[in-house]
């Protein structure tokens, strides 16, 4: 399957193995067998895997056609919070990844949707991998995901969310001493050493030279819970980890986010972060639409405890 993406303002720069990564949810073993067979090509030349795109440049990938599809597994749980004939939210577990890496990989909610929705494996033919699913969630994070079934809902989606209105609003609890509300406008960037960290970047030199990205987190102290706090938070922006990042460059990481300095609590396995609401105007109808996931049972007992006077 051949696919053609044009590089738009905000990822230029980038390296193009990532901006595929960012595009297709490929593995960086996948896109590196792919350059080095000579699949992937910018304005039309072979360029190594660490070359910089810029604005406007068309970036060819020729997949194999086993890795352009994604298997279906009826048996994975699928919760649906809102359908109609153009789009889906989704409640999405802790501990499922959204797309697979790979044709083969099973186990995410890409596979137990196109097992349900079989027309989503055509709504983002662009990005095969995808299933029309317009934005992402982290791992072990949970909450409401927004799907479309076709591919004129996919593009109305997508570009709702480039337009920033879509309203994505999360829980999360945290620890540190932060201020009852604020504003974090701190660009990120991927680490420059460790692939599994994104970085917040407050020296203009240093958003330079990691192409950091614009981003904005509004938070709100809902309540505090002995040490602990329980904050609304808006993100306008959609950087990864952008709300991890955030709150641990003031000062507040997540309960449980081990990666970015959060304290661990015996009782949680995963991070306490929860997208709880988004708000829209349906893509196609306009109809406004405010599709909420309750919070999850994990999350609500540690809350229970924790809201338990201690002796």
């Amino acid at each position: 399957m051949k696919q053609q993406f044009t590089v738009t303002a905000l990822d230029a720069g980038a390296r193009v193995d990532r901006f595929l990564a960012d595009k297709l949810q490929l593995s960086r073993a996948r896109l590196k067998a792919l350059f080095e067979e000579g699949r992937i090509r910018v304005d039309g030349r072979r360029v190594p895997k660490s070359a910089i795109v810029n604005a406007d440049a068309r970036v060819d990938i020729d997949l194999p056609d086993e890795a352009a599809s994604v298997l279906p597994e009826p048996d994975l749980p699928l919760a649906v919070l809102y359908e109609d004939d153009a789009i889906l939210a989704l409640d999405k577990p802790a501990g499922m990844p959204v797309h697979p890496l790979t044709s083969d990989e099973r186990g995410t909610l890409a596979n137990a949707l196109i097992a349900r929705f079989p027309e989503c494996a055509q709504a983002s033919a662009d990005a095969p991998l995808e299933c029309g699913i317009a934005h992402r969630l982290d791992h072990d994070t949970s909450g409401v995901l927004l799907v479309a079934r076709t591919s004129e809902a996919y593009s109305a989606l997508r570009g709702l969310f480039a337009k920033r209105e879509i309203d994505k609003r999360y829980t999360a609890l945290v620890g540190g001493l932060i201020a009852d509300s604020g504003v974090v406008h701190l660009p990120i960037a991927h680490h420059p050493s460790d692939a599994r960290r994104m970085v917040a970047c407050a020296d203009e030199e240093k958003q330079r030279s990691l192409k950091a990205r614009e981003a904005t987190t509004r938070y709100a102290i809902q309540r505090w819970l002995g040490d602990f706090a329980l904050v609304d938070i808006d993100i306008p922006t959609g950087a990864r980890h952008q709300i991890r990042v955030h709150l641990a460059a003031i000062g507040a990481p997540i309960v449980g986010d081990a990666l970015y300095g959060g304290e661990a609590l015996d009782s949680l396995g995963r991070h306490f972060l929860h997208a709880r609401r988004v708000g829209l105007r349906h893509p196609l109808s306009g109809r406004r639409l405010d599709i909420e996931s309750p919070l999850p049972d994990d999350l609500a007992r540690v809350l229970e405890h924790l809201s338990v006077p201690q002796c």
